[in-house]
């Protein structure tokens, strides 16, 4: 390998991209491969991502850098990163014991708090650590506390952990990204020093992007390493605390890696359209085609399969309020049918919004999905989720 620069610089595209002064190959762009994590190996055409290691040469007129390094390497990281950036979920909680609502609300039994709703930080994903107003969230791992009056946990979560899955799963990057617009211009600590002055880190760690970060609970080595790394590069601190939380999330993303236990199904990007079309259609086969009997034995064969502390909403009882019938509305059997059959398998109150992959399967709503590791319904061994939406 010949690079002037040592492997965690490499992680950033600005220095893998310098490792192409001698690139050979005009019809690559070598951008497109710097952005694809991979950095040039000085031999020939052959590169070599920073992440996974992987190294591909032999480039021909119509390759893409990414699509190949999907070809070749679909566990690497920097490959399943991609997949969560386009909405398909594929890490693990950081802590599954709180994956359901109800084992988050459990945690807030001691919560004295008036100025917060427990039970609306529960859903937002945080649990409570025990000390002060201080929560964490079981996906992303991100911390707040300091709560004040007025503050919504659901904007709170977007705004300071703008990549956490679960908040993308519930609530979309449209939603984060409108979070993040109408917050961008606030947090601005920006250190009063000379243009050029040189800044220390010990001055950058004091900065108020440095001391929001430590109130929120991230640790002081990742912070300080993530701000001495930045000083290195730029010679200036983080000029606001989002930049700074997201570039200490990222290297912790880094860190730990990802899930590799599972076996390699192929290319999930290029599945996705296909199993979103057969989940749906199956849905609505089943609705109209499907007798009773079978329907019976598919939920007692979901409700068997989903972890204990999921609280479920008991079946229709005679005394229970009933769907209009044509009596009452001009509804079909089949429409029924189908207004009955949108329910979460698994709660049985929320509406499914989250397609299973690789299998396909859309049974859950996003809040019990989290909570799940195999398809109820097939026991595939879940490798990835969607947000999807019933029309």
């Amino acid at each position: 390998m010949n690079t002037d620069f040592e492997t965690n610089d490499l992680k950033r595209i600005e220095n893998r991209l310098r490792t192409f002064d001698n690139w050979p190959v005009n019809f690559i762009d070598k951008y497109e491969l710097a952005r694809a994590g991979f950095y040039y190996l000085n031999n020939s055409d052959q590169v070599r991502c920073v992440e996974c290691g992987g190294v591909i040469g032999q480039w021909e007129i119509g390759d893409v850098p990414f699509i190949e390094h999907r070809k070749f390497f679909p566990e690497c990281p920097v490959v399943r990163q991609s997949d969560e950036d386009i909405g398909i979920q594929v890490r693990s909680p950081k802590y599954p014991e709180f994956s359901t609502i109800e084992s988050r609300n459990r945690s807030f039994s001691m919560w004295t708090s008036t100025v917060q709703d427990s039970t609306i930080l529960s859903q937002a994903g945080f649990y409570y650590l025990g000390s002060g107003d201080e929560v964490r969230c079981f996906y992303c791992d991100g911390g707040l506390r300091n709560w004040l009056i007025g503050d919504d946990p659901w904007v709170e979560h977007a705004r300071w952990f703008p990549k956490c899955p679960f908040v993308i799963l519930v609530k979309g990057p449209a939603y984060i990204k409108n979070v993040l617009e109408r917050t961008q211009n606030s947090n601005q600590g920006i250190i009063s020093s000379a243009p050029n002055a040189p800044v220390s880190i010990d001055d950058a760690m004091v900065s108020q992007p440095a001391q929001d970060a430590l109130q929120m609970g991230l640790n002081a080595g990742r912070v300080r390493s993530v701000m001495q790394r930045r000083l290195q590069m730029t010679g200036r601190p983080f000029n606001n605390t989002e930049a700074l939380v997201a570039a200490v999330l990222d290297g912790q993303i880094e860190d730990e890696g990802y899930d590799h236990d599972h076996e390699t199904e192929g290319q999930i990007e290029s599945q996705v359209t296909e199993l979103l079309l057969s989940a749906v259609s199956s849905v609505a086969f089943n609705s109209d085609n499907v007798e009773q009997a079978t329907t019976s034995s598919s939920s007692e064969t979901v409700r068997s399969f989903v972890p204990d502390n999921i609280i479920r909403k008991p079946p229709i009882s005679e005394t229970s309020p009933k769907l209009p019938t044509t009596n009452d509305m001009s509804f079909s059997d089949g429409d029924e049918r189908r207004l009955k059959n949108v329910e979460c398998k698994i709660c049985m109150a929320e509406e499914m919004g989250v397609v299973f992959l690789p299998c396909g399967h859309l049974l859950s709503c996003v809040y019990c999905a989290p909570a799940i590791s195999q398809c109820p319904l097939c026991r595939e061994t879940i490798r990835g989720r969607v947000r999807t939406f019933l029309s």
